[in-house]
């Protein structure tokens, strides 16, 4: 059995001071949260990504920014050997559609799960 950890982007791995962040340029890291990953790593943990985004369903940004600011982050984080296993998001928001994918709903940890 694998064992995995699952993480929140926003306020977790970047510092999420904005209230949107969707762009290589708005990614801030946190302090020392690579060398906390590669600890995980190192202990055998599987790292996921759990994140909303509701940015999407408001149409401030879309799902290829969001790919884009992912690619990012991996890159940034595997210059300290860090490897992301899997980055789930949800691209809705209340106001604008119903679903069971955003936090703190279980849609996406199911699926990660389903595919780890």
């Amino acid at each position: 059995m694998d064992k995995a950890v699952f993480l929140d982007r926003d306020g977790v791995i970047n510092d999420g001071s904005a209230y949107y962040t969707y762009s290589p340029e708005q990614f801030i890291f946190n302090k020392d949260i690579a060398v906390a990953l590669k600890l995980l790593q190192e202990n055998l943990f599987k790292l996921i990504i759990i994140t909303n985004q509701s940015g999407i369903a408001k149409g401030v940004y879309t799902t290829q920014d969001v790919e884009k600011t992912h690619n990012y982050m991996k890159s940034e984080l595997q210059k300290y050997g860090v490897v992301i296993s899997g980055i789930y998001f949800c691209p809705h928001h209340p106001e604008v559609s119903i679903c069971n994918c955003r936090k703190p709903q279980n849609g996406l940890l199911l699926e990660a799960i389903a595919q780890t």
